[in-house]
């Protein structure tokens, strides 16, 4: 995951009570290496620019996991299941949530 994170690659975003939203997800480092951040934004580019883009710094992150059943809500109530649920993974920090689906 990290390799094709470091890529950036197309993923959809869960959100609760929400459509799923295809996002382009990315693991970006500073210049110096320092600090990363996960960001994602609209998977297409408005005047070669990117456009509702939001992240995670990842020094703020507790917890990468599988998404499971406090997740349900992201997922129309039910959590994933079976081979579904090996494709959804959450970003956990103290202030916010981000799940994603491959």
């Amino acid at each position: 995951l990290l390799d094709l994170l470091k890529e950036g690659g197309l993923f959809v975003r869960r959100l609760p009570d929400k459509a799923p939203t295809p996002v382009w997800l990315q693991l970006t480092l500073e210049n110096d290496e320092t600090s990363a951040k996960i960001e994602w934004r609209s998977p297409q580019l408005v005047l070669n620019r990117a456009v509702n883009k939001d992240g995670l710094a990842l020094d703020a992150c507790r917890l990468v996991r599988a998404s499971n059943a406090s997740d349900a809500q992201c997922f129309s109530g039910s959590a994933p299941a079976g081979k579904d649920a090996d494709l959804c993974f959450t970003f956990v920090s103290d202030t916010a949530r981000a799940v994603f689906e491959a």
